[in-house]
Protein backbone atom coordinates (compact mmCIF):
# COMPACT_ATOMS: atom_id res chain seq x y z
CA UNK A 1 0.00 0.00 0.00
CA UNK A 2 1.07 3.30 -0.59
CA UNK A 3 2.88 5.36 2.23
CA UNK A 4 2.08 9.01 0.69
CA UNK A 5 5.22 10.56 1.32
CA UNK A 6 7.94 10.44 4.05
CA UNK A 7 6.06 12.44 6.44
CA UNK A 8 3.93 9.58 6.97
CA UNK A 9 6.17 7.73 8.79
CA UNK A 10 4.64 8.69 11.93
CA UNK A 11 1.00 7.16 11.05
CA UNK A 12 2.89 4.25 10.70
CA UNK A 13 4.68 4.24 13.76
CA UNK A 14 1.61 5.08 15.67
CA UNK A 15 -0.09 1.99 13.45
CA UNK A 16 2.87 -0.38 14.74
CA UNK A 17 2.00 0.45 18.18
CA UNK A 18 -1.45 0.89 18.59
CA UNK A 19 -2.86 -2.46 16.29
CA UNK A 20 -1.51 -4.59 19.10
CA UNK A 21 -2.58 -2.63 21.65
CA UNK A 22 -6.08 -2.40 20.88
CA UNK A 23 -6.43 -5.71 18.74
CA UNK A 24 -4.46 -7.85 21.06
CA UNK A 25 -2.61 -9.55 18.12
CA UNK A 26 0.91 -8.47 15.89
CA UNK A 27 0.61 -6.33 12.73
CA UNK A 28 4.40 -7.11 10.76
CA UNK A 29 4.64 -4.01 8.77
CA UNK A 30 7.60 -3.28 6.53
CA UNK A 31 7.98 0.49 5.31
CA UNK A 32 10.24 1.58 2.53
CA UNK A 33 11.14 5.37 1.95
CA UNK A 34 12.23 7.48 -0.81
CA UNK A 35 14.50 9.97 1.12
CA UNK A 36 13.97 13.20 -0.22
CA UNK A 37 16.04 15.34 0.40
CA UNK A 38 16.20 15.27 3.94
CA UNK A 39 20.04 15.04 5.80
CA UNK A 40 21.20 11.70 7.39
CA UNK A 41 20.79 13.02 10.75
CA UNK A 42 16.78 12.98 10.41
CA UNK A 43 16.96 9.93 8.34
CA UNK A 44 18.79 8.15 10.83
CA UNK A 45 16.67 9.60 13.55
CA UNK A 46 13.45 8.40 11.86
CA UNK A 47 14.70 4.65 11.10
CA UNK A 48 15.29 4.48 15.05
CA UNK A 49 11.85 5.32 15.53
CA UNK A 50 10.55 3.50 13.41
CA UNK A 51 12.17 0.11 14.11
CA UNK A 52 10.53 0.09 17.88
CA UNK A 53 7.08 -0.92 15.80
CA UNK A 54 8.08 -2.06 12.39
CA UNK A 55 9.41 -5.63 11.22
CA UNK A 56 11.48 -3.92 8.39
CA UNK A 57 12.11 -0.37 8.01
CA UNK A 58 14.47 0.97 4.55
CA UNK A 59 15.29 4.16 3.42
CA UNK A 60 16.73 4.50 0.11
CA UNK A 61 20.27 5.37 -0.78
CA UNK A 62 19.43 7.95 -3.50
CA UNK A 63 16.85 10.72 -3.12
CA UNK A 64 13.93 8.79 -4.81
CA UNK A 65 13.39 5.43 -6.64
CA UNK A 66 13.81 6.92 -10.19
CA UNK A 67 17.52 7.56 -9.57
CA UNK A 68 18.21 3.85 -9.50
CA UNK A 69 17.37 4.41 -13.44
CA UNK A 70 20.14 6.72 -14.39
CA UNK A 71 22.88 4.37 -13.56
CA UNK A 72 25.09 5.57 -17.26
CA UNK A 73 25.94 2.21 -18.68
CA UNK A 74 22.97 0.61 -18.41
CA UNK A 75 20.98 3.34 -19.56
CA UNK A 76 23.08 3.13 -22.56
CA UNK A 77 22.36 -0.21 -23.10
CA UNK A 78 18.85 0.12 -23.35
CA UNK A 79 19.28 2.87 -25.92
CA UNK A 80 21.65 1.00 -27.77
CA UNK A 81 18.75 -1.78 -27.76
CA UNK A 82 16.21 0.63 -28.52
CA UNK A 83 18.28 2.11 -31.60
CA UNK A 84 19.39 -1.67 -33.17
CA UNK A 85 15.74 -2.43 -33.00
CA UNK A 86 14.70 0.14 -35.09
CA UNK A 87 17.84 -0.05 -37.34
CA UNK A 88 16.68 -4.03 -37.54
CA UNK A 89 13.42 -2.69 -39.10
CA UNK A 90 14.97 -0.76 -41.62
CA UNK A 91 14.67 2.77 -40.01
CA UNK A 92 17.02 5.06 -38.60
CA UNK A 93 19.69 3.63 -41.11
CA UNK A 94 23.18 5.14 -41.22
CA UNK A 95 22.53 6.39 -37.69
CA UNK A 96 25.81 5.69 -35.57
CA UNK A 97 24.75 3.78 -32.14
CA UNK A 98 25.09 5.45 -28.50
CA UNK A 99 28.02 4.80 -26.49
CA UNK A 100 28.19 5.24 -22.86
CA UNK A 101 29.71 8.58 -23.27
CA UNK A 102 27.01 9.92 -24.81
CA UNK A 103 24.61 9.29 -21.82
CA UNK A 104 27.04 10.66 -19.44
CA UNK A 105 27.88 13.67 -21.64
CA UNK A 106 23.47 13.99 -21.66
CA UNK A 107 23.10 13.44 -17.98
CA UNK A 108 26.08 15.98 -17.08
CA UNK A 109 24.39 18.85 -19.31
CA UNK A 110 21.01 18.17 -17.83
CA UNK A 111 21.67 18.28 -13.95
CA UNK A 112 24.19 21.11 -14.49
CA UNK A 113 21.22 23.11 -14.59
CA UNK A 114 19.24 21.69 -11.46
CA UNK A 115 22.01 22.20 -9.05
CA UNK A 116 20.71 25.43 -7.86
CA UNK A 117 17.36 24.09 -7.32
CA UNK A 118 18.83 20.74 -5.24
CA UNK A 119 21.34 23.28 -2.98
CA UNK A 120 17.79 24.89 -2.23
CA UNK A 121 15.99 22.15 -1.22
CA UNK A 122 18.95 20.11 0.80
CA UNK A 123 19.18 23.15 2.42
CA UNK A 124 15.68 24.34 3.30
CA UNK A 125 15.54 20.76 4.41
CA UNK A 126 18.71 20.48 6.84
CA UNK A 127 17.20 24.11 8.13
CA UNK A 128 13.90 22.52 9.02
CA UNK A 129 15.51 19.74 10.69
CA UNK A 130 17.54 22.14 13.08
CA UNK A 131 14.39 23.70 14.01
CA UNK A 132 12.39 20.93 14.92
CA UNK A 133 15.69 19.48 16.98
CA UNK A 134 15.39 23.01 18.54
CA UNK A 135 19.31 23.09 17.70
CA UNK A 136 21.10 26.78 18.20
CA UNK A 137 23.18 26.32 14.96
CA UNK A 138 22.53 29.88 12.84
CA UNK A 139 21.18 29.74 9.74
CA UNK A 140 24.23 30.22 8.18
CA UNK A 141 26.35 27.47 9.23
CA UNK A 142 23.55 24.71 8.41
CA UNK A 143 23.40 26.02 5.13
CA UNK A 144 27.14 25.90 4.75
CA UNK A 145 27.17 22.65 5.57
CA UNK A 146 24.49 21.43 3.40
CA UNK A 147 26.41 23.31 0.49
CA UNK A 148 29.96 21.36 1.61
CA UNK A 149 27.88 17.87 1.32
CA UNK A 150 26.34 18.59 -2.16
CA UNK A 151 29.98 19.92 -3.59
CA UNK A 152 31.60 16.71 -2.31
CA UNK A 153 28.53 14.24 -4.04
CA UNK A 154 28.52 16.96 -6.93
CA UNK A 155 32.33 16.05 -8.47
CA UNK A 156 31.32 13.26 -10.40
CA UNK A 157 28.33 11.97 -12.21
CA UNK A 158 28.09 8.80 -10.27
CA UNK A 159 27.61 10.47 -6.79
CA UNK A 160 25.68 13.50 -8.01
CA UNK A 161 22.51 11.25 -9.43
CA UNK A 162 22.22 9.58 -6.12
CA UNK A 163 20.93 12.92 -4.81
CA UNK A 164 18.94 15.30 -7.92
CA UNK A 165 15.53 14.45 -8.36
CA UNK A 166 15.26 11.06 -10.18
CA UNK A 167 11.56 11.99 -12.13
CA UNK A 168 13.04 15.67 -13.67
CA UNK A 169 16.31 14.25 -14.63
CA UNK A 170 14.87 11.23 -15.87
CA UNK A 171 12.00 12.97 -18.15
CA UNK A 172 14.61 15.24 -19.61
CA UNK A 173 17.22 12.63 -20.27
CA UNK A 174 14.02 10.86 -22.36
CA UNK A 175 13.10 13.77 -24.05
CA UNK A 176 16.95 14.77 -25.26
CA UNK A 177 17.19 10.85 -26.40
CA UNK A 178 13.77 11.39 -28.18
CA UNK A 179 14.64 14.36 -30.28
CA UNK A 180 18.73 12.67 -30.88
CA UNK A 181 17.83 9.51 -31.49
CA UNK A 182 14.19 9.01 -32.02
CA UNK A 183 13.37 6.14 -29.39
CA UNK A 184 11.56 5.86 -26.19
CA UNK A 185 13.21 4.10 -23.48
CA UNK A 186 10.55 2.57 -21.05
CA UNK A 187 11.48 1.75 -17.53
CA UNK A 188 10.95 -1.82 -18.10
CA UNK A 189 13.70 -1.95 -21.13
CA UNK A 190 16.39 0.04 -18.50
CA UNK A 191 15.30 -2.76 -15.64
CA UNK A 192 16.26 -5.59 -18.51
CA UNK A 193 19.83 -3.99 -19.32
CA UNK A 194 21.20 -4.22 -15.38
CA UNK A 195 23.93 -6.47 -15.02
CA UNK A 196 24.17 -8.37 -11.52
CA UNK A 197 27.22 -5.94 -10.92
CA UNK A 198 25.10 -2.89 -11.48
CA UNK A 199 22.29 -2.99 -9.50
CA UNK A 200 23.36 -0.63 -6.21
CA UNK A 201 24.09 -2.58 -3.34
CA UNK A 202 21.39 -0.80 -1.26
CA UNK A 203 18.75 -1.74 -4.04
CA UNK A 204 20.40 -5.66 -2.80
CA UNK A 205 19.98 -5.00 0.53
CA UNK A 206 16.29 -3.79 -0.07
CA UNK A 207 15.28 -6.94 -2.06
CA UNK A 208 17.03 -9.27 0.69
CA UNK A 209 15.06 -7.26 4.09
CA UNK A 210 11.90 -7.53 2.02
CA UNK A 211 12.92 -11.40 1.68
CA UNK A 212 12.98 -11.65 5.18
CA UNK A 213 10.03 -9.84 6.22
CA UNK A 214 7.95 -12.08 3.73
CA UNK A 215 9.46 -15.45 5.66
CA UNK A 216 8.07 -13.41 8.95
CA UNK A 217 4.38 -13.71 7.05
CA UNK A 218 4.41 -17.50 7.28
CA UNK A 219 3.96 -16.92 11.24
CA UNK A 220 0.64 -16.30 13.01
CA UNK A 221 0.83 -12.58 12.14
CA UNK A 222 -0.43 -9.98 9.51
CA UNK A 223 2.07 -8.60 7.43
CA UNK A 224 1.36 -5.16 5.78
CA UNK A 225 4.29 -3.47 3.55
CA UNK A 226 3.85 0.23 2.91
CA UNK A 227 5.81 2.03 -0.17
CA UNK A 228 6.58 5.54 -1.38
CA UNK A 229 3.49 6.48 -3.89
CA UNK A 230 5.61 5.58 -6.73
CA UNK A 231 6.76 2.07 -5.67
CA UNK A 232 4.85 -1.11 -4.92
CA UNK A 233 5.96 -3.98 -2.35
Amino acid sequence: MPSHGFSSWKRIEALGWGIPCALGCNLLIAAVYDRDYWNDEYIDEVRTKLQRSTAFVHFHRRKEIENYLLVPSVFARALVQAVSERQSRGELEGSPLPTEQDVRTLLEEITDTEKAAVQAQYIARRQEFFRISHSKLDLATIAQEALRVIDSKWRTLDTRIEIICGKTVLAALRQRVQTLFSVNVGDNRIISCFHKDEVPRDLKELMEGLERFRNMGSAPAMPLAAAPDNASV
